[in-house]
């Protein structure tokens, strides 16, 4: 049976922090939506709108926050949780890598963040509320779902 990474999820999140951890290399760590945006990545967006109906706003591809984070080899699931920890969802990280964006708030929405939150989970393609996660703030890399 495949065991929870030892790398354990940070003690605190601020509300405009998402932070990353689990089966990575480089973690666990905190990203606030200065982070992003200094990430560069071949898939950065200044509107989603382009690539996600019914969007819009700064984006980064999965892939890039990946290139960051580098999960270990094998790594088999992406695990996302909202602030509230009342919501969670479990992909296959093959499934949502190349496909998945995090949309964050602009500097000028700062004051303004409401139930959305400063980051958003979008996969496009993936219908009803498997595909979307208001108000994301854990972003586990794992060898099992959520349970």
């Amino acid at each position: 049976m495949l065991r929870r990474s030892a790398a354990r999820r940070p003690q605190e999140c601020g509300r405009d922090q998402c932070a990353v951890y689990g089966r990575i290399e480089n973690g666990p760590r905190l990203f606030s939506r200065a982070d992003f945006r200094r990430i560069v990545g071949v898939y950065q967006t200044q509107d989603i709108a382009a690539f996600a109906q019914g969007e819009s706003g700064p984006a980064i591809r999965l892939d890039d926050l990946i290139e960051v984070v580098k999960p270990f080899p094998g790594t088999l699931y992406v695990n996302f949780e909202d602030r509230s920890g009342r919501r969670r969802l479990s992909h296959f990280l093959a499934e949502v890598q190349g496909l998945g964006w995090i949309e964050f708030r602009g500097d000028e929405e700062a004051d303004e963040l409401d139930d959305r939150g400063a980051f958003r989970l979008v996969l496009p393609g993936i219908p009803g509320d498997d595909g979307r996660m208001d108000d994301l703030a854990w972003i586990e890399f794992a060898d099992d779902p959520w349970t």
